[in-house]
């Protein structure tokens, strides 16, 4: 009987440990993404490069009254990416588009790629994040429908 309480109490602390564990690997991926950028010497910005062409003005559409962006923070969810992989195949995903990048290109991103996933009969779609490194997927987003922009009836430009 005394064995049964001590191998119940190394049970509950192995989970603990555990959580503790995988929450602190998702804080070293998640962390680097709020990351602030480092602010630039004001006179740095009147040296011209001569390899540098002026590109034509664009109008650019007002910020938001705070001229400030926004950062919203989410929950995401998680999983090993085999079985996320295997849920939407149960339940007819196929993969619509994905994405990737090198790790220099947005180094305060931990992520690597992005997939849409779509069920073509349904048109419901899941949006992940992958880390194939260590074998994370994060889905970001979902829908009830999503099509390109040729198949719609409205007009969307960007």
């Amino acid at each position: 009987m005394g064995y049964e309480f001590k191998l119940k109490e190394s049970e509950e602390r192995m989970n603990k440990l555990t959580n503790i564990i995988v929450a602190f690997i998702l804080m070293l991926f998640l962390l680097p993404a709020f990351a602030e950028a480092q602010s630039m010497n004001p006179d740095s910005l009147l040296e011209a490069d001569p390899l540098i062409q002026e590109e034509p003005e664009v109008e650019t559409p007002a910020p938001l009254p705070t001229n400030e962006w926004k950062s919203l923070n989410r929950l995401l969810a998680c999983n090993s990416l085999d079985y996320i992989k295997s849920i939407l195949t149960l339940r007819g995903y196929e993969i619509w588009a994905g994405g990737g990048k090198t790790s220099d290109y947005m180094p305060q991103d931990p992520f690597d790629s992005v997939i849409i996933t779509r069920n073509p009969i349904t048109k419901e779609f899941i949006i992940l994040l992958i880390k194939p490194e260590i074998n994370l997927a994060c889905i970001i987003a979902g829908g009830q429908s999503i099509e390109t922009i040729e198949n719609m009836d409205i007009d969307i430009e960007l």
